[in-house]
């Protein structure tokens, strides 16, 4: 675990990304950070009480596709999750489900301008036909 905080932060740095902090911290001292061994009797108890097994690295794809579901965009999301391409997130982590979209259209369209009336001067309606002049 030690080699890969090291290796992240040099990544971040890199990148830019000073401020950026592992994402899972103790609830005790906010500064400092479970170790490996922690992490996997954690991930043991989750385990026995919900009766299912999973690897901790899929929670990468969990966490990726919530952010997605709420409305962050695919950039931000490949961001946080450390890709250098959307590629990859959209490939291997996560995509937009039809519900998501669908919200998306509607607010979309909420924010844009009210379609015309029927009785709107723009809309021809002459033999059984309609659609804008």
């Amino acid at each position: 675990m030690g080699r890969y905080l090291k290796a992240r932060e040099q990544m971040l740095a890199e990148c830019g990304l000073l401020e950026a902090k592992p994402l899972v911290c103790t609830s005790k001292k906010p500064n400092t950070f479970y170790s490996s061994g922690h992490l996997r009797r954690v991930k043991k108890v989750v385990q026995e009480r919900a009766g299912v097994r999973f690897e901790l690295r899929t929670l990468r794809r969990t966490y990726g596709q919530h952010l997605l579901n709420r409305g962050v965009s695919l950039e931000s999301v490949s961001l946080a999750l450390g890709h250098s391409s959307t590629l990859t997130t959209e490939r291997y982590y996560c995509r937009k489900d039809a519900d998501s979209a669908r919200l998306e259209i509607l607010r979309a369209f909420e924010r844009s301008a009210p379609a015309p009336k029927l009785n709107s001067p723009l809309i021809e309606t002459r033999n059984d036909f309609t659609g804008y002049a």
